[in-house]
């Protein structure tokens, strides 16, 4: 529960991987001058290599995570709103950590073929060809302070911002609105909306479990105001 920022990128089905690479690089070289705690490399994966798999930590194991995001989506022709995720050929992409208590934030691009069979059916691919999907919560970045929500909100807009001059499609949801209005003022008061909503949850939630020896866990706990979020959120 919490406030992300969404995003979509794609490149022409008919680019090379040699290509892809260039643009991923230069994508990569660009989030270098915004000052994230930390970038990745970029690595490569091929085949069966795509596949997600078992992990123990998949919630704190970022490439997984980076995997999960590449995986392609069929079609359901019995319901068009139900999706076959699979594997698909090759992923190429980086991570970006943008700093305390903001999720990781996937760069990359994985390439699906038009069409898919599974379960001995062909399926329509969703989004063939080169692309890529990722959300990133970054609300709680709040909880270190305004200022550092600011740094890396703002730092990975700025990033999406420059991936078109790279040649790069992308679509953006902001949940906070910024990427529209790019106002944060607007910014801040719809995070401290959002912090209030989940501290009046997150309150009347542990208020109700703990007592039977259940522990409630959410970053919201540990922002500094919790007690004043909690009490605007169930007035």
């Amino acid at each position: 529960m919490g406030l992300h920022l969404c995003y979509e990128l794609a490149l022409p089905a008919e680019t090379s991987r040699e290509s892809v690479l260039e643009v991923l690089g230069r994508l990569r070289s660009r989030s270098e001058r915004i000052g994230f705690d930390r970038i990745t490399e970029v690595r490569q994966y091929e085949g069966e290599a795509c596949e997600p798999g078992q992990s123990e930590n998949f919630w704190t194991d970022a490439w997984w995570y980076f995997r999960f995001m590449g995986q392609g989506h069929a079609v359901d022709p019995n319901n068009p709103e139900h999706w076959h995720s699979f594997r698909p050929e090759y992923i190429a992409g980086f991570l970006v950590f943008p700093g305390r208590r903001c999720e990781v934030a996937g760069f990359g691009l994985s390439y699906c073929p038009p069409t898919v069979t599974i379960d001995g059916l062909p399926l329509a691919v969703r989004r063939p060809g080169w692309h890529w999907h990722c959300c990133c919560k970054t609300q709680y970045a709040s909880v270190v302070s305004d200022e550092h929500l600011l740094r890396c909100h703002l730092g990975l807009v700025e990033l999406l911002d420059a991936a078109p001059d790279l040649g790069l499609e992308v679509e953006v949801r902001d949940e906070t609105g910024y990427h529209e209005h790019r106002d944060t003022a607007r910014l801040l008061k719809e995070v401290r909306r959002m912090n209030r909503i989940v501290a009046g949850f997150a309150g009347r939630l542990a208020d109700t479990l703990e007592p039977d020896g259940h522990r409630t866990v959410s970053p919201i706990f540990d922002h500094p105001e919790f007690e004043h979020l909690e009490g605007e959120g169930q007035s």
